[in-house]
Order: structure tokens, then sequence, then C-alpha cells
């Protein structure tokens, strides 16, 4: 019995050897292209984040912006649409070659950071598979590492995570709090480098884990089934006193100028304001099923891919059917282990956010959620057959984004 359990262990980590190796250079790859088929214009306030984000570096580490200053103004669409042609009802995307790139110099800038940026966590994914001493659990949980991984090679994980932008630091910041989560020291150190990089992500992550701290604590006292009628009657009670919450916000003065805005826009205190006028102008029902779609992969100019969807929404309903099939929906273990708590926490986070800023709900403030969702889906499915999954996923995403292009 010891020597089969021997060559399990041996198996399992050679396993594991491979599915890091192979996702370490998917990533790569699967960046790089990225780099050259997201259109560079394409991204939220780019002109803006672009060049403060030049100016952090040449703070940070007396970096000449200039470098790369140059070839970002020479794009004369910077600051508008480059070229895309399509819209919120539209199902092909066209893509103009010449106007929407990326300098070179800016893709091999970005490129050399990012992979400098997330190393450390394939490194210590690595590293914890070649110890067999299990006291580094005290420093990283191993809970997450799979879908950590996993998350990282998905296609509108690396849309976001492409941004030349702070909100690149601060989606990886917030997917770390997954990989840390058994040393608290760590996990304040990296909320308080959130908070000051990014203050929409740091609340969002916040709200998540004291949810699903909270709801961790309820089920040890409460059964399941208690633990969901007070999860959907605290969402009712939000809806009725939401706009005595948002009136509080504003009453406070301490947030930035353009949280102010977005809550006034939320609130319809100004008809004028742009926010009021998009909760107008779409209706509820569109909005979830845009948010949904975003998670997958939509631009902020609406470019779509209705296949991907297709092939995800398949996807999510074999997985249905594997939950119905296994009969685990009766099982009581199943509904008291972590990993679904963890899903019911992500939920009822995004519907809190839903509740309160309908219009300004989309996969970039909630991509980090990513792992939550692997995870959950790791309880049925290898970690290889997600990784296939996702990798189809991506050459479908970019094969449609070189179409788009010609």
């Amino acid at each position: 019995m010891t020597q089969f359990l021997k060559k399990w262990a041996n198996q399992r980590n050679l396993l594991m050897h491979k599915f890091l190796f192979y996702s370490s250079l998917s990533f790569l790859f699967f960046f790089i292209i990225s780099r050259f088929l997201f259109p560079f214009n394409d991204e939220p306030d780019v002109s803006l984040k672009t060049l403060y984000f030049l100016n952090f570096f040449e703070n940070l580490i007396n970096f000449d912006k200039q470098i790369l200053y140059n070839e970002f103004i020479s794009n004369i669409n910077v600051q508008n649409n480059c070229g895309i042609i399509s819209s919120v009802g539209s199902i092909w995307t066209y893509i103009n070659q010449h106007t929407c790139f990326t300098p070179n110099k800016l893709i091999l800038f970005n490129t050399l950071f990012t992979l400098i940026l997330v190393s450390p966590i394939f490194i210590l994914a690595y590293l914890n598979n070649l110890t067999k001493d299990k006291t580094n659990y005290k420093f990283f949980s191993p809970v997450y590492i799979d879908s950590i991984i996993l998350s990282f090679l998905y296609g509108s994980f690396l849309f976001h995570i492409g941004f030349f932008s702070p909100e690149k630091i601060g989606l990886f910041l917030s997917i770390s709090f997954f990989f840390f989560l058994r040393n608290y020291l760590l996990l304040i150190i990296i909320a308080f480098i959130l908070l000051s990089v990014d203050i929409g992500s740091f609340i969002i992550v916040i709200t998540f884990f004291f949810t699903k701290i909270s709801v961790e604590l309820i089920i040890k006292y409460f059964s399941f089934k208690n633990l969901l009628i007070s999860i959907i009657l605290l969402i009712f009670f939000l809806i009725l006193i939401r706009a005595f919450i948002l009136n509080s916000l504003l009453s406070f003065n301490f947030l930035p100028v353009s949280y102010q805005y977005l809550i006034q826009g939320m609130n319809y205190t100004n008809s004028d304001n742009t926010f009021t006028m998009a909760m107008n102008n779409y209706p509820f029902y569109y909005r979830m099923i845009y948010f949904v779609l975003s998670f997958i992969y939509i631009s902020p100019q609406d470019i779509k891919v209705p296949i991907l969807y297709l092939y995800n929404f398949i996807a999510i309903l074999l997985l249905l059917y594997k939950i119905i099939n296994k009969k685990i929906i009766t099982n009581k273990l199943f509904y008291e282990n972590r990993i679904t708590l963890d899903l019911i926490a992500a939920l009822f986070t995004i519907s809190v956010f839903f509740v309160f800023f309908p219009i300004n709900v989309n996969a970039k403030n909630f991509i980090f959620l990513l792992p939550v969702f692997f995870n959950f889906t790791l309880y049925f499915y290898s970690r290889f057959q997600i990784f296939n999954f996702i990798i189809i996923n991506n050459l479908i995403l970019f094969y449609f984004l070189t179409l788009y292009r010609l």
C-alpha cells in the first residue's frame, strides 16, 4: 500500500510538472499573440492611462519615457476609435489593421513587464510541486494553484492583464489574494498596495473576502438551505435601502470625484449624468447578458465573438449535466465544501455590486474571480481537460480577431 501511494504521488507530481510547463508556454504564447490582435486603442481610457503608466515607470526606475512616448503618440487615432466598426447588436466587426495597431516597442516593454509581474506565481507553483515539505502551506495556499494558473490562460484574462495601465497591477494583486490565503500578514500588505493602486478593485476584493469568511462561519451553525435564504433576503433588503446607502456615500465626500460622479449616476441624481443616461438606454436584462458575456470577451468598442459565447455556453451546460448526473446536488458534503461556499460568495459579491452599480459592472472589475469558477469546475473535470477547453477557447477568439482585420 505504501509503495502504491508513493507511485501515485510521483505520477501526480509528474502530471503537475507537465501542466505547469505547458501552462507557462501557453501563457507566453497567447499573451504575445493577444498584444498584436487586441486593438490597442480599444481599451478603457487608453490615452490617459498609458501616459500615466509611463510617468509611473519614469518616477519608479528613472525610466526615460520618451523611448515609448514617441511610439505611443505616433498612432494618430490614439484618443479616438482607431477604425473599429461595430455596435451593441452587431455580430461581426471590422478592425482597421493599419490604425488599430500596438507599437512594437510598447508590445515588447508590456510583455517583459507582465512576465516579471506574474512570474512569481508560476515559480511558487513550480517550487510547491518540487518540495515535499508542506510547511510552505503556511506561506501560501495550495487550494487555488491550479485554478489561478488556468485563469492566467483564459482569453478575457489575457485581455485585461494586457492593459498598459495601473489596472494590470491591480488585477495581479487581486488574484494574488487567492494564492496567499493562509498568510494574513502578506494579505494585509497586498491589500494596502491594492488600495493605493486601484481603490475600486480594493473595495470589490475586500467585499468578496469578507463575504467568503462570513459564509464559512455561518455554515458552521446553520444549514445550507438557511444560508441561501439569508443571502436572498439580504439582497432584497439591499435593494430596498439602495438609495439611502448611495446618498450616504455622497454625503461623506471621501471618495474621488470620478466615484462621486458614478454614484450620482447610479442614484439618478442628475438626468444629464452619463451613467444615468446609460441606465435609461440599456434595460436590466441587457446589462445582465452583457455582464455574463464580458467574462468571456467583449471589448469597450463592442467587439464580440458569438461563436465563442456558444462554445462557453455548451461547456456550462455540460458542467450542469455532470452535476445533475452525478447526483452531487443531493450530497450534503458538496454544499458545505469550501469550493461551493466560495462560489456562493463570488456570486453574492457580483449581485451586491450589480444592485448598486448596475451599469458599471463588467468583467474588468470581477475577472479576478475566475479562480473561484475554475476551482469549482475542477471538482468535476481534470486540470488538463479544462486546459484543453481554454486552449480551444483562445484559438476561437484569436481566429475571429484575425478575421476581423482582413
